[in-house]
């Protein structure tokens, strides 16, 4: 600090004018100035079955397979081209249950973890919207592809809502903002 202090006040005006203007664009840079040019396009807003999502502009809504889906939408630069499936995804499911929503998290996993396939990364809490939801992190490994998923679930009545969201897991890490912006966009109707 004291070097860049004596530079700036016993160089010559060049050096001080250089200096000044790296320490400019540097803040600019450091506090998110400049945006990439995804973040300026305007998202899109799809509503099935009681529910309102918003989406990434360059996200589609998808067909799934998965059992009580209410609405699934993918990245469409992520596809496989030798099975033509999507790779990065958030599907929402909702499934009537009258017990707890703990009891229905904990026997889910347990069964789940039986097979050498998946591998738990983390459980937690966390919220979507107003709601209370509990949260699991886990690696598929399916030949030799690795997914990386996070469940979140809640309760809503006498519903459960799962919002899952995959990716290969090399690319989980990048495309959490995006899982995060849909999960905290859920909305009931």
């Amino acid at each position: 600090m004291l070097f860049i202090f004596k530079i700036l006040f016993t160089g010559d005006y060049l050096k001080k004018y250089f200096l000044m203007a790296i320490l400019i664009i540097s803040v600019i840079l450091v506090s998110g100035c400049v945006t990439d040019k995804s973040s300026d396009e305007a998202p899109q807003t799809l509503t099935k079955k009681g529910i309102k999502i918003i989406i990434p502009n360059n996200w589609v809504e998808a067909k799934s397979y998965a059992n009580d889906t209410i609405i699934a939408v993918v990245d469409p630069n992520y596809v496989d081209m030798d099975s033509n499936l999507d790779q990065v995804s958030v599907v929402i499911q909702k499934k009537a249950y009258k017990s707890s929503l703990d009891s229905i998290f904990r026997d889910t996993y347990r069964k789940m973890f039986l097979n050498s396939s998946y591998q738990l990364v983390n459980e937690g809490n966390t919220t979507v919207g107003e709601f209370s939801a509990l949260e699991c992190t886990y690696i598929v490994t399916e030949k030799e592809l690795i997914k990386e998923h996070r469940a979140i679930w809640f309760k809503k009545g006498d519903y459960v809502y799962v919002v899952l969201c995959t990716a290969p897991e090399s690319e989980f890490s990048m495309q959490e903002k995006y899982f995060n912006y849909i999960s905290e966009h859920i909305q009931f109707l």
